[in-house]
């Protein structure tokens, strides 16, 4: 874990029931501020969120807001922040913030909360990012939570080392101090049948071309299952069209197609559901259909079902700057022909 430089902070736009919830974000603005750590949140005056920000910005600390465009344009901003950014929905508020951070700390709160503490930590179990997760513990509010955890390890559906990798303080000098100290959780490697490894594809370059833009691409070293598999099916052809729940992203949906190697199925790899610009991740299926998706844009992988992962199988290199009209034509003129062929001197 890199040196602690910025703290997310989730929290609710109430007050709740107890003033202590009030002292408490105004204690943790001040003690992010006092450390000199730069706080992200969710960048509005109301509730806890409002007080948060103040007690901060009181202190002399850095500030930045990441509010959605629906509560911006309703006047929820906070006036007087240090810098705030306004985004088209909550999935890349999340992903935004989660950019920005360092680690994260929830104050009490109700369903938003919970779920951001959550999925934060959850990528943090998966390894999509090494960041502290903590919750400050005022009035006991999250002995709930531990206790539902504990019951987890119990039933054999988490680990003891991932229930433990969640930093829980009643006190905000005591949390930053752990949340500082914290390490990420060990990563077993998982004993695989000879018949289910395959050997590291040598980095290819493939050609797409698409609504008249040629793009190059490297495979990525990381994903060699998906690279084999998907490099047997050259050229191939599909459409591209836009997505409904990711952000800025062209899609192409599959179905119950299943990528193979030797009738084995891929798996997941180095999944990833934060694809950068011009990252291509491949979905093997389960949760959603199987898809390929491209990042043209702020993207954070998600479906109806909620948030996905995929395995980032190829990085475009050639032809960036062309993604945004790409995305854009997708995005207004409807489905684009693509086409994936190994480099030649004829592609």
């Amino acid at each position: 874990m890199t040196a602690l430089q910025s703290v997310a902070v989730f929290c609710g736009s109430n007050f709740g029931g107890s003033p202590e919830y009030a002292q408490a974000a105004q204690a943790l603005g001040r003690e992010v501020a006092r450390r000199g750590l730069r706080l992200v949140y969710g960048g509005t005056h109301m509730g806890l969120m409002g007080l948060l920000a103040d007690a901060a910005l009181a202190e002399g600390g850095t500030v930045i807001g990441v509010i959605n465009r629906r509560l911006h344009e309703r006047g929820h901003l906070h006036p007087g922040l240090s810098r705030h950014e306004v985004v088209d929905h909550m999935r890349l508020r999340k992903a935004r913030m989660a950019e920005l951070a360092d680690a994260f700390v929830a104050l009490p709160g109700g369903l938003g909360t919970l779920e951001e503490l959550f999925e934060a930590a959850t990528l943090t179990q998966l390894g999509d990012q090494a960041k502290a997760c903590g919750a400050l513990n005022v009035r006991g509010f999250f002995d709930p939570m531990r206790a539902m955890l504990d019951r987890c390890v119990d039933e054999g559906f988490l680990k003891p080392q991932h229930r433990d990798m969640l930093v829980v303080a009643p006190q905000a000098p005591a949390l930053l101090d752990a949340l500082e100290a914290w390490q990420p959780p060990h990563r077993h490697q998982v004993d695989r049948p000879a018949r289910f490894l395959t050997p590291m594809t040598p980095m290819t370059r493939i050609v797409l071309h698409a609504a008249g833009h040629r793009f190059v691409a490297e495979t990525h070293p990381d994903a060699p299952a998906t690279v084999a598999a998907f490099l047997k099916l050259l050229p191939y052809r599909q459409k591209l069209i836009h997505v409904r729940w990711s952000g800025e992203g062209c899609w192409v949906p599959l179905g119950d197609f299943r990528l193979e190697n030797d009738g084995v199925p891929v798996g997941f790899e180095n999944h990833t559901r934060h694809p950068s610009v011009g990252d291509v991740l491949f979905y093997p299926g389960g949760y959603s259909e199987t898809e390929i998706i491209l990042a043209y844009g702020a993207c954070s992988f998600a479906s109806k079902m909620g948030p996905l992962a995929g395995n980032h199988f190829l990085t475009i290199v050639e032809g960036r700057e062309h993604l945004r009209a790409l995305g854009v034509k997708v995005l207004w003129e409807g489905a684009q022909a693509v086409v994936f062929e190994r480099e030649t001197a004829a592609t």
